[in-house]
């Protein structure tokens, strides 16, 4: 009985295929390779990213108002100014 062994291939199908696949897509663009994808974020992104990161971590509560605030919802006085809530709104927004 004779046994022959075969060196295993380097390159396996599938990465064959791959690179068939780069080449003939580099080839249909003239030879340039394709960029990757990117995301570009804008400075106000990234500016309110970065203060949603320090409100987050800032522990800093005022508990005397929470406190207050709480009591009067719960004894059902706690009334808020409709028209100034609206105004604040609408100047967040630069209305």
């Amino acid at each position: 009985m004779d046994v022959q062994f075969k060196p295993v291939q380097a390159v396996s199908p599938v990465k064959k295929y791959q690179g068939a696949q780069r080449a003939s897509a580099t080839a249909a663009y003239g030879g340039i390779q394709q960029a990757s994808d990117k995301v570009d974020f804008s400075d106000s992104g990234k500016l309110f990213a970065q203060a949603m990161k320090q409100a987050m971590a800032s522990r800093e509560v005022r508990e005397e108002k929470v406190a207050a605030l709480r009591q009067s919802i719960q004894d059902g006085v706690y009334s808020p100014d409709s028209r100034e809530i609206a105004r604040k709104m609408l100047s967040s927004l630069g209305m």
